[in-house]
């Protein structure tokens, strides 16, 4: 994407079309090349091992500069042998820090985030000088009419 002069490499959750709506996959990994002379990995991962969430909107994380492109071609550093180089990922799935759910009534945060943890760049709140807030919509009451879709009519 942004990698100039660098191999780029990213994650990326597919088929996501066969997921829930509303699906979200929390997960850790560390992405990596082989040293094919060496038998050795070059690992790069997030600082702290940060759970990244994959949803609808944010389906692939990953690393704009992951390896110079002048390091990757340069023959005796081993990744690119005879033409071939190896890429690889190590993915570690997590379970969501907190499920809400309309059985509780008094879940939430008084204090959600601290100022100066929003504005580290490296807790990656803030990107671009933007910060996406979701929210969920929940039904709060329902109605008991229904509509009876074989003839097309109304019922209480």
């Amino acid at each position: 994407m942004n990698g100039t002069d660098h191999i780029s490499l990213y994650l990326s959750i597919v088929d996501t079309e066969k997921y829930c709506l509303g699906w979200e996959v929390y997960a850790t990994f560390k992405l990596f090349v082989f040293d094919q002379i060496r038998d050795k990995f070059l690992t790069i991962q997030d600082a702290e091992g940060m759970i990244r969430r994959f949803h609808d909107i944010k389906m692939e994380w990953g690393f704009d500069k992951f390896l110079p492109l002048d390091s990757f071609n340069f023959l005796p550093n081993g990744y690119l042998v005879n033409d071939c180089c190896v890429f690889g990922a190590e993915v570690f799935v997590h379970e969501p820090k907190y499920w809400f759910s309309a059985a509780f009534s008094d879940w939430g945060f008084s204090q959600l985030l601290l100022r100066e943890d929003l504005e580290r760049a490296c807790k990656g709140f803030l990107v671009e000088d933007t910060l996406i807030v979701e929210a969920e919509i929940m039904v709060m009451s329902t109605s008991s009419s229904r509509y009876l879709s074989r003839n097309c009519t109304w019922e209480d």
